[in-house]
């Protein structure tokens, strides 16, 4: 292309751009926000390939500096930190490749926050501890601790000024907003979590049941996880799985996450629950 045609070309994408903004704001875009990258995925596969969340989807996922993988080792620096985060990168936008096929429109943001594994270790390790405890008032006496830590967690990262100015971009367009139901103790989930009291009426609002944390929390029910949602979280979308196709997928596209645990929670929720998604009334 001459420089001549090159100016005329960028002259005419302009001068029709009025139009190209007038039809981009009649498009609907649904909002997934999730902690790490294979949290989508693993919860919400078959839901997006489904339709059922619309075309256009931009996922927003916060802790995506890592080093945590099936070969993470002892060591962590800068150096493990920047490489694995590139891989899990990357595999996400694989992801978005893959859906792009099925004509779903995936929109992959990276927020960079260190995931807890790295500089919250124990507050991590401690999270996973009082998951483990049988009920009774020491369990709730723990869990009371644990989410003034989560709370404190959200407060510190100030979880609204990160969204703000990323959802401001595409208000007109955002229709519905989803987050992480944050089932199970994980540190980031229950953070990322507090999300969704930043969300009014301008939305829609769902929360969603994390998986391989319905299997792990033994929570593969819609009324064991009703039981732990506000009183306004009462539509339930419930999305079946064939879980030999979605294990295969995550194989492919996350192999730096994959295990044997992940399989068997895959399975195990395909059987009995399927993808879920609670929505605010």
């Amino acid at each position: 292309m001459t420089k001549v045609e090159s100016v005329m070309a960028h002259s005419a994408r302009f001068a029709l751009g009025w139009k190209r903004m007038e039809e981009l704001k009649r498009e609907k875009v649904t909002v997934i926000i999730s902690p790490h990258l294979d949290d989508v995925l693993l919860s919400l596969y078959a839901t997006l390939l489904s339709g059922k969340l619309g075309k256009n989807i931009i996922g927003i996922t916060f802790f995506t500096s890592t080093d945590s993988s099936i070969n993470t080792k002892a060591k962590t620096d800068f150096s493990t930190i920047a490489e694995t985060s590139v891989l899990r990168m990357e595999e996400e936008l694989n992801f978005s490749r893959l859906l792009a096929k099925h004509g779903i429109n995936y929109l992959p943001v990276f927020l960079g926050l260190k995931d807890a594994a790295i500089d919250k270790y124990y507050k991590f390790i401690a999270g996973g501890a009082v998951g483990k405890l049988p009920g009774g008032a020491v369990k709730g006496a723990a869990m009371r601790v644990y989410m003034k830590m989560v709370e404190d967690e959200a407060r510190k990262l100030n979880i609204s000024s990160m969204l703000a100015p990323l959802l401001t971009q595409f208000k007109h367009n955002i229709t519905r907003v989803i987050v992480p139901m944050g089932v199970g103790t994980h540190l980031d989930h229950n953070v990322v979590r507090q999300a969704v009291t930043e969300f009014g009426d301008s939305a829609r609002v769902g929360l969603y049941a994390e998986i391989p944390y319905v299997s792990m929390t033994n929570r593969l029910s819609v009324e064991k996880l009703r039981s732990s949602l506000p009183k306004d979280f009462t539509e339930v979308m419930i999305t079946k799985f064939d879980p030999k196709g979605k294990d295969a997928a995550f194989k492919k596209l996350y192999s730096s996450q994959y295990e044997e645990r992940t399989r068997e929670a895959i399975f195990a929720a395909g059987k009995s629950l399927g993808e879920v998604i609670f929505w605010k009334k």
